[in-house]
């Protein structure tokens, strides 16, 4: 029995074509609306700050800045946190000391990136404040936090 229809002509080279295109085209615009959404946010935060930037250009640049740097530093701040974890006896300390490391992890970040653009100047208030805020927005969109165990050996 032979169908007649769209989805018929799917299984040639074309139509893989357009699946793969289609998805492309689905995952690229997620990833511009997360970009876009923390361009807007970062945008909004320096807009109520009164923080001084020459143009969109440099905000988005000091955004791009920001993620490959906070990578980074959050990198070093998990490792310390890996190195303390022993000594912290209760769940309050390695939280308490958990959001300590990152947020000195991501004000780590936009301060060197503030001292090294010079096209957007950034009070050191508003620094610590966003450090803060992000830290508080990651820690509740990641849910519970993982008590990391290390067992010494003896």
């Amino acid at each position: 029995m032979k169908k007649n229809g769209f989805f018929r002509g799917f299984k040639i080279f074309g139509g893989n074509l357009i699946a793969v295109a289609l998805l492309g085209l689905v995952i690229i615009a997620s990833l511009l609306l997360i970009i876009g959404t923390y361009f807007f946010g970062f945008a909004g935060f320096f807009y109520i700050f009164n923080v001084k930037y020459d143009s969109l250009y440099f905000l988005l640049l000091f955004l791009v800045f920001f993620f490959i740097l906070s990578y980074f530093t959050k990198l070093i701040a998990k490792l310390s946190l890996i190195i303390f974890a022993p000594y912290l006896k209760s769940k309050k300390r390695f939280m308490r000391m958990s959001f300590i490391l990152h947020s000195f992890a991501l004000w780590l970040a936009i301060f060197i990136i503030d001292e090294m653009m010079v096209q957007i100047t950034v009070p050191i208030g508003t620094e610590i404040l966003g450090a803060f805020l992000l830290s508080i927005a990651d820690i509740a969109f990641k849910g519970k936090m993982k008590k990391i165990v290390i067992v010494k050996k003896q």
